[in-house]
């Protein structure tokens, strides 16, 4: 009877410990792993490591605690990278880029790894932008302030430049 009633087994299946697999899309699993660590390190029924090949973190804890990685991971990744296309109808697309690099330390000898990269399509008079979302509306008020006006307005301008012809 000592061997068999143990308190961990009156919990049941519900509250042994369980693996669990989380994603991770922008975040680094190393230092998700350790943040993970530093907030559950003392619990030692909770085992987590990462996959950094492959951007996994891999937890076996009980639910309760599972419900602590997911929130934690969420909150992490809750930032997370956006792809967006801007537009340009008055603003040259290259004087953009530089003015958006200098304004988030994307240039220099060591450019800020979370400065958002920007590049330009001179052809197409538009920004191709990868930053956060924060960042995103950064940069569409920075182009606002330098004289762009919002997206249709943009689409117009192109759409009538399409008409002149120069010789």
């Amino acid at each position: 009877l000592r061997l068999i009633d143990v308190p961990e087994a009156a919990a049941g299946i519900a509250g042994s410990p369980q693996l669990e697999v989380y994603q991770l899309s922008t975040a680094d699993p190393e230092s998700v792993e350790d943040a993970l660590e530093a907030l559950l390190g003392d619990d030692p029924t909770v085992n987590i490591s990462a996959d950094e090949d492959n951007g996994f973190i891999v937890a076996i804890a009980r639910p309760p605690q599972q419900a602590t990685i997911r929130a934690t991971i969420e909150q992490i990744q809750k930032d997370s990278r956006e792809v967006d296309v801007i537009r340009l109808a008055n603003v040259d697309p290259q004087v953009a880029v530089l003015a958006i690099n200098k304004l988030f330390g994307g240039t220099g000898d060591e450019p800020d790894p979370k400065a958002p990269r920007v590049d330009a399509d001179v052809a197409s008079r538009s920004l191709l932008v990868r930053g956060s979302k924060s960042q995103v509306e950064q940069i569409r008020a920075l182009l606002r302030k330098l004289g762009e006006g919002d997206e249709d307005s943009a689409a117009r301008t192109a759409r009538s430049r399409e008409r002149v012809r120069l010789l």
